[in-house]
């Protein structure tokens, strides 16, 4: 007889195996929320009453936006479908998150502003003032600072993330999934970016990004590759932080590799359970990297977020004219429209339209007084 408690471990992975690990942990952060909620309000949590269900979510959209309440509904359904309840969600319910949706209701929030062209001008400039030049002295995680004008280090990697994040199109979890042997250069000059998806992948699918040369030295391109090149790989090394003579990415393509250092780290050293002894970021502490910078630079934090350097992404290449089918490969898109949504129009686009029609005005102005032939329909 086989140890049956281990077929159904088993079995129960396998029906978890079509959500990502992310997907696994958001939805089980929402089910405990609904939990506590249950139990306050004294309900059944499994199976869920549709009344109690409906008060929840109602809830939920008074201080959230309706994305976050369609996932807390998706995370009861996932649970109740894992432990052999039928959906909760019955078609009212499924209407009323549409309603959510299309309404708003006062929890949804506007988006986030794009990191564009002019932050990272803005941004690299005010670094290079500060650090013309890499000098492994002023970038001392021994040394102590009382304010964030002094962290050297949170600037530099700061920076890091942003220009990476953009000519990549990076999420934030992908990010924080990095290790230094992610940069794979290439005998052109370009770099072939290894990324592992927070999301929309698959266990041995590889997926990454190119990252071009610019002309010069980053003070006359403000590109990732000269930045990484300059600044940031002479830090990690002079931290004897890199490539691990274990990696393991020439068998396993796709894999996250264990003995290789992350590409953010956390600092100073946070220790953790793998070879390198080094643990990588958060999601938190990407987020809070952009918003830092967007203050140093005079903007309002708070209308950014990790999610800026993203939308930035494939809006600039929108506004650029790059075809829609490369902004999706580039940007790991699985859906047609989603790059509509992180898209922001620019200037020039949003003016078209009116554009248009003042064109149009002014020729029928133009026009009144003289004698214009139309076509007669009539005959």
């Amino acid at each position: 007889m086989e140890d049956v408690a281990g077929l159904d471990d088993l079995g129960s992975s396998l029906l978890e195996a079509h959500w990502r690990f992310d997907t696994r942990m958001t939805y089980n952060r929402w089910f405990k929320v609904w939990l506590s909620f249950c139990l306050v309000s004294m309900c059944s949590a499994m199976p869920a009453e549709e009344v109690w269900l409906t008060r929840f979510l109602t809830y939920l959209t008074l201080g959230y936006a309706a994305a976050t309440v369609q996932i807390c509904a998706c995370a009861v359904a996932a649970v109740h479908r894992l432990n052999g309840f039928d959906n909760p969600l019955t078609p009212t319910l499924k209407s009323m998150l549409k309603a959510i949706s299309a309404v708003g209701m006062c929890g949804t929030r506007s988006k986030k502003f794009i990191v564009d062209g002019s932050f990272i001008v803005a941004m690299c400039s005010a670094f290079l003032e500060e650090y013309p030049v890499f000098d492994a002295d002023r970038f001392d995680p021994t040394v102590s600072v009382q304010s964030d004008e002094g962290r050297s280090i949170m600037w530099l990697r700061a920076v890091a993330m942003i220009l990476l994040g953009l000519e990549i199109g990076a999420r934030a979890g992908e990010i924080t999934r990095m290790t230094v042997c992610c940069w794979q250069a290439r005998d052109d000059g370009s770099v072939y970016v290894l990324v592992h998806l927070a999301k929309n992948g698959k266990n041995g699918e590889l997926s990454g990004a190119v990252l071009v040369r610019g002309e010069g030295d980053f003070k006359d391109n403000y590109s990732a590759i000269s930045f990484f090149e300059e600044f940031y790989f002479p830090f990690l090394r002079s931290q004897g932080l890199g490539l691990s003579k274990k990696c393991i990415l020439s068998k396993f393509r796709t894999a996250v590799c264990p003995a290789c250092s992350p590409m953010f780290p956390v600092w100073p050293h946070s220790k953790s359970k793998g070879e390198s002894g080094v643990k990588p970021i958060a999601v938190s502490q990407v987020t809070s990297s952009v918003k830092k910078w967007a203050t140093r630079i005079g903007r309002d934090a708070s209308n950014y977020s990790a999610i800026s350097f993203r939308r930035g992404s494939v809006s600039l290449a929108a506004a650029a004219k790059v075809d829609r089918n490369i902004r999706k490969r580039h940007c790991r898109w699985k859906g047609e429209a989603t790059q509509d949504i992180y898209t922001e129009v620019s200037a020039p686009e949003e003016k078209v339209y009116g554009l248009a029609l003042r064109k149009t005005i002014l020729k029928s102005r133009a026009a009144r007084g003289k004698n214009v032939k139309f076509f007669d329909f009539q005959t």
